[in-house]
């Protein structure tokens, strides 16, 4: 799996009990978040080098994820994602 080392980073984070997994109200599913990791590495930046990603990166990984969700996001991750459809 591409990416398999940065993915279990934002995991760690964001997976249901972890520290931040109250932003998805402890329901994120490894499906989201490795859709969210693909986003992320369609962008091309000098930032942006696979599984050596920082936290900045993962930042941009929750916030994609909010965004998917309709939610507010602390950062402007339009440029990665789709549209969204409003339900």
């Amino acid at each position: 799996m591409k990416h398999f080392k940065f993915i279990n980073y934002c995991w760690a984070f964001y997976g249901p009990n972890q520290i931040y997994g109250h932003f998805f109200g402890n329901t994120l599913e490894m499906a989201e978040l490795t859709r969210a990791v693909s986003l992320r590495a369609t962008v091309k930046t000098p930032e942006f080098c696979g599984d050596d990603c920082d936290s900045f990166d993962r930042e941009l990984v929750r916030d994609i994820m909010l965004h998917l969700r309709g939610e507010p996001t602390e950062y402007n991750v339009a440029p990665f994602c789709p549209p969204v459809t409003p339900p």
